[in-house]
């Protein structure tokens, strides 16, 4: 019994909210009945509570915690369920159930047409979701890269599940059709509609599993040059913007896989290498005066028709404002330090000094202490990777022989 109290106790709100409405509706349509205004019977009845106590009993399943307590495996799957499934399922017991008391035929096909529409997908979706959490994910995700690059081919396996699903239901709706239609009484030209629709899905699916291969090939070979030209224009664009690094470093350390060795105008200490240069800007915010405002007090006395006298007083207060100051420099990241060089205001920070680092649309910001180091960078992004990978260490080094020569740096 106190496990019954503590269950009502910790309903969800939109499950007390939904029972109410159910009262409430139940209530009005008794007083229409009684006053003559509505014909009130079992199916009026049935229809509301399907519509309100249906997602009351789904929200509770999934989400109350009393019912969690006892470490049951089916409540803890209930609970871990997508929204999207628990929504599909709710569908399913509500249209696919509201058949009860109907005529049989209509029982008969409203179950399995509902159960397609709304317990499949979810099926699909809980099974994904499982699948993925697993350990053997990565596998499949590995063997499903190698088919796609062995064929050339979009991955068609759910296709192909669903046209045959489809064909089933098209067999199923065709003999309760054809039985329906054998009796006069149920005879109806209609009853092999649901048949018809279903086989046509499942065709057009397993067409589209079945498309060539090589259409898909050569389409998926256009897609990859189209993607491959757009992404050497805009490294290009990066090195043309002052970005010391060859193309191949650039991509290889947007994709993260491997930080480049960069020949760099720094003296390196014992063990240390640079991963990054570039042109850099560096911005600092000072407090100036950027105008002033005036006034005039005092008056003018007349003493003769060409002569007068002016006396009075005039005052100015000078305006205050941030106004940003650029020094032009390089920016090197190496394992041990950041670096600006300049011939004004350049820097050199230890990472083992740093705060925090913070990267906005076009610059980083170095904390260290009590000062700020804001740096505009023409490919921030490309700093940014290089610095979180040198500092996490996710990211390998590239080999010595990889080094770009400071040859191919241009002078300034």
């Amino acid at each position: 019994m106190d496990k019954v109290k503590r269950f009502f106790r910790r309903t969800k709100t939109s499950s007390r909210v939904l029972v109410l409405a159910w009262i409430m509706i139940l209530l009005l349509l008794l007083v229409g009945e009684a006053a003559g205004l509505a014909d009130v019977d079992s199916k009026w009845i049935l229809l509301t509570a399907h519509i309100f106590l249906v997602p009351v009993l789904i929200i509770e399943l999934c989400g109350n915690p009393v019912l969690l307590e006892n470490d049951s495996k089916f409540f803890r799957f209930l609970s871990e369920t997508k929204i999207i499934s628990r929504i599909l399922f709710g569908c399913w017991l509500l249209f696919g159930t509201l058949s009860v008391g109907y005529e049989a035929a209509y029982f008969i096909y409203s179950i399995p047409l509902t159960a397609f529409c709304t317990l499949l997908p979810a099926v699909v979706i809980e099974a994904d979701a499982r699948i993925k959490k697993g350990r053997r994910w990565k596998q499949k995700m590995e063997r499903r890269a190698a088919w796609k690059k062995q064929t050339g081919g979009r991955y068609i396996g759910p296709c192909r599940i669903l046209g045959f699903a489809a064909l089933a239901f098209a067999v199923l709706m065709a003999i309760l059709g054809l039985s329906s239609n054998s009796n006069p009484e149920t005879y109806a030209p209609n009853n092999l509609y649901p048949a018809y629709t279903f086989g046509a899905v499942g065709v057009i699916l397993l067409l589209i599993s079945l498309r060539d291969p090589k259409t898909q090939r050569e389409a998926m070979e256009r897609r990859q040059a189209e993607a491959e030209k757009r992404r050497v224009a805009l490294y290009q664009k990066a090195i043309e913007s002052g970005v010391y690094l060859s193309i191949e470093q650039i991509e290889k350390l947007e994709k993260g896989i491997e930080l480049p060795l960069v020949d760099v105008p720094v003296f390196l200490h014992a063990g240390e290498f640079a991963v990054y240069f570039s042109k850099a800007t560096r911005q600092i915010i000072k407090n100036r005066i950027i105008g002033s405002t005036g006034s005039y007090g005092g008056g003018s006395f007349s003493l003769t028709k060409n002569l007068s006298v002016h006396a009075g007083e005039s005052a100015s207060q000078a305006v205050y404002g941030d106004v940003p100051l650029h020094y032009e420099g390089r920016f090197v990241i190496t394992n041990e330090r950041v670096i600006f060089l300049s011939d004004q205001k350049g820097f050199e920070l230890r990472h083992s000094k740093l705060t925090a680092a913070t990267v906005y649309l076009d610059a980083m910001s170095f904390q260290a202490g009590s000062h700020s180091y804001v740096v505009l960078l023409p490919y921030v992004r490309l700093a940014a990777q290089a610095f979180d990978g040198i500092r996490l260490g996710e990211i390998p080094v590239a080999a010595p022989d990889g080094m770009r020569s400071g040859a191919d740096v241009p002078e300034e």
